[in-house]
């Protein structure tokens, strides 16, 4: 994980703890919503894959904002990477 200031990454600005808390739980939840459209067997587009690295960028500007949130981001910014890897992977 690289980390940036929320100032580097587009779409993010300074947030308290607690709002930093409610957008890694909907982080949590797209994820999740995404890896169950791909289990049922629809289809996720290249498309998505700007998407997903904006989440992951977003993610990176909380860890740098809220430092003693690192730990549940790596893990979380891992399965973010793995899945956008996994998008490139069926469409190749």
């Amino acid at each position: 994980m690289i980390l940036r200031s929320c100032a580097e990454v587009p779409m993010c600005r300074l947030m308290t703890s607690a709002e930093a808390d409610q957008r890694i739980i909907l982080s949590r939840h797209t994820l999740k919503r995404f890896k169950q459209l791909a289990a049922a067997g629809q289809s996720v587009s290249q498309e998505n894959i700007p998407l997903v690295e904006q989440e992951i960028n977003l993610l990176d500007g909380i860890a740098k904002e809220h430092p003693g949130m690192v730990h549940k981001l790596l893990v979380l910014v891992g399965d973010w990477i793995e899945f956008r890897d996994s998008i490139r992977m069926t469409l190749h």
